[in-house]
C-alpha cells in the first residue's frame, strides 16, 4: 500500500476541524469583548455625557474670559459667574 502523506484522503476533514477550532476561538473572543463592552456601559453610562459637559463648561469659561478681557464685565462679575459655572 502506498503512503499518502499529509494530503491523504483525510486532508479536508483535518482542515475543516482546524478551521472550526480557530472559528470557535474567534467567536469566544468576540463574546468576551461584547460582555466587557456592555459591562463598561452599565458601570459608567455617563462617561460620554461627562465629557460633553466638560467640553461645554470649557467653552462657556472661554467665552466668559473673552467678555472679561473685552471689558463687558468687571472682575467681581467675572469671579461670580466663574463660581456659578464651575
Amino acid at each position: 500500500m502506498m503512503h499518502e502523506g499529509f494530503f491523504g484522503p483525510w486532508f479536508f476533514v483535518r482542515g475543516f476541524f482546524t478551521f472550526m477550532w480557530v472559528w470557535g476561538i474567534v467567536m469566544f473572543g468576540l463574546i468576551i469583548a461584547g460582555i466587557v463592552y456592555f459591562l463598561k456601559l452599565i458601570v459608567n453610562p455617563a462617561s460620554s455625557n461627562n465629557r460633553r459637559d466638560s467640553d461645554r463648561k470649557d467653552e462657556l469659561l472661554f467665552k466668559l474670559k473673552e467678555r472679561y478681557v473685552s471689558g463687558e464685565i468687571n472682575k467681581d462679575e467675572f469671579e461670580r459667574m466663574k463660581k456659578e459655572l464651575l
